[in-house]
């Protein structure tokens, strides 16, 4: 049994040491940290966001120059 720290990003793991892994063999996965929430949520959350307050501020009165 071997342990290898490393990244796991998009379905695919990056040891974090100079290793050569095998090419086929029986491992167990362990996720030491939760991921954190995908770019196109937070853009997606960012936009709603930006909407809403566009729409909160239609009616606004804008000031003379």
């Amino acid at each position: 049994m071997q342990a290898v720290k490393g990244y796991f990003t998009d379905g695919r793991f990056t040891p974090a040491d100079n290793i050569v892994l095998p090419r086929h063999a029986h491992a167990i996965l362990v996720i030491e940290e939760l991921p954190k929430a995908p770019a196109t949520q937070t853009t997606s959350n960012f936009w709603h966001e930006f909407d809403r307050l566009v729409d909160a501020s239609t009616h606004e009165a804008m000031p003379e120059s």
